[in-house]
């Protein structure tokens, strides 16, 4: 598994996290900016609750590789 496809499979899992989110009732009623706001806080625990509802197998170690990578240069940005 590249890279490349890792990172589309996270994207399409937020992307869900976020849609799922517009359904919560009172969730569309809030300000962008709290939304925005309080996606910001939960995004990782909504990946991980989406991820583990997927059927497809994942490998831990390639995930958490690009993920160490990704935060690293996030840090210098």
């Amino acid at each position: 598994i590249g890279i490349d496809n890792i990172c589309e499979f996270a994207a399409r899992l937020l992307f869900s996290a976020v849609e799922w989110a517009k359904n919560i009732p009172g969730f569309p009623e809030l300000q962008v900016t709290d939304q925005v706001a309080l996606l910001r806080l939960v995004w990782s625990e909504l990946f991980v609750l989406n991820a583990s509802q997927c059927n497809m197998p994942l490998h831990i170690a390639p995930l958490l590789a690009a993920a160490g990578k990704f935060l690293t240069l996030n840090h210098y940005l």
